[in-house]
């Protein structure tokens, strides 16, 4: 699809929130893919916004606050100053509320998670988990903060290193399973030696953690699921996965939305049904 560098997917009552790393607009879609609505967040005079300044939004995940309901839209934070923006869409006024998450990013280094990149986000029970991706065989990290935000100076932050059996692969989304407490993560490989640069894309994986509420209090996880996304289907080969969305879930079976950016400009939107 014509909508540049999708990177974020989230699902909530049979509407797709998509936004791109450098799009100005998020779009609503239904489940057969057809614009709803395109939602301003940032003001651009260009179809993408230019790398040095962009937000990057890459991970979000759907919020009831109270009687709120919103879209929370994290900035990756590679670049302070620049990318170290939370953005909260309020999906019944239609307003988009900016909160700085400077200090909780610098709190997130303190831990020895000297390279941001946060490229997933999912709220488990009571904890937001992002997915931070490292590069250049480093280790990926699930962080667990509140996901009060006025409980970041109260609360303790975690970092819980994740192992996966593709070292060369990277965190890029994940959705949260609350009926069977599992959460599905995708991977993407990326010839890249730091967060900011882009590389040669390879392949994609889509992995599970059973029982993650029980685990997310731990040192380091393990995934208890690998799929190649190629082995699924050809059409995956070479593609980067950016994230993934859960449309239905019946025991081990699911209905997802998976989308690719292979930073050309250009959106594709995957619907699979899979037994995990």
């Amino acid at each position: 699809m014509t909508y540049p560098s999708g990177s974020t997917l989230s699902f909530y009552k049979d509407q797709l929130y998509l936004m791109g790393d450098d799009a100005p607009h998020m779009l609503i879609l239904d489940t057969a893919f057809l614009i709803k609505e395109r939602i301003p967040v940032f003001s651009s005079e260009t179809v993408r916004i230019n790398k040095s300044v962009k937000p990057d939004i890459e991970a979000g995940d759907f919020i009831q606050e109270g009687e709120e309901s919103n879209v929370w839209l994290f900035g990756s934070g590679s670049v302070p100053g620049y990318r170290d923006s939370l953005f909260r869409y309020n999906v019944a006024n239609g307003s988009v509320r900016r909160d700085d998450l400077g200090v909780l990013y610098d709190k997130i280094k303190e831990l020895g998670v000297r390279e941001l990149n946060i490229e997933a986000a999912s709220l488990v029970k009571q904890k937001m988990l992002l997915g931070n991706r490292s590069a250049a065989l480093k280790p990926d990290y699930l962080i667990s903060i509140p996901y009060k935000l006025t409980e970041l100076e109260t609360t303790a932050i975690r970092r819980i290193q994740l192992k996966q059996p593709e070292a060369t692969a990277g965190i890029s989304g994940m959705a949260y399973d609350e009926i069977n407490d599992r959460l599905l993560l995708t991977f993407s490989t990326e010839d890249t030696a730091n967060s900011y640069s882009d590389g040669e894309t390879g392949d994609s994986f889509l992995a599970l953690i059973d029982n993650i509420s029980a685990k997310y209090e731990s040192d380091s996880l393990s995934v208890d699921v690998w799929l190649p996304l190629a082995s699924v289907d050809s059409s995956f080969k070479k593609m980067k996965i950016e994230s993934v969305a859960i449309t239905r879930s019946a025991g081990k079976e699911y209905d997802l939305i998976l989308v690719a950016d292979n930073d050309d400009g250009n959106t594709i939107l995957y619907k699979i049904w899979i037994s995990l």
